[in-house]
């Protein structure tokens, strides 16, 4: 091998370790988590609304887990019935002619 190459693949390796290193440094210092203010306004419904949707914040400051399979055997369907739902086109399935699939054995050599 050429030793300007072997030195510049030298170089390239050490750099990607050191870069590596470097990013998981940094990602650890920052693995406190942020706690919310108790005084402060939360944005997020914290009663949760008539139809049982949204986050509901308890009295610890955590939310509970959403309604939805297998800790629930009701599905909402609602969604089915939106107008933004039923106006989804259908589309024609695609065709696709034998010549548009490239080679028949990828694997021979031509």
């Amino acid at each position: 091998m050429d030793p300007k190459r072997k030195k510049l693949y030298i170089i390239l390796i050490i750099a990607c370790v050191v870069i590596s290193i470097g990013v998981f440094l940094w990602g650890r210092g920052g693995s406190t988590p942020a706690t919310p203010e108790a005084n402060a306004p939360s944005p997020l419904n914290t009663t949760g609304n008539a139809a049982g949707l949204g986050p509901v914040l308890k009295p610890d400051g955590t939310y509970s887990a959403p309604a939805v399979f297998p800790e629930s055997t009701k599905l909402d369907t609602s969604v089915l019935n939106l107008g933004t739902f039923t106006l989804l086109k259908v589309y024609p399935p695609a065709t696709v002619s034998a010549g548009e699939l490239g080679r028949d054995d990828p694997f021979k050599n031509y």
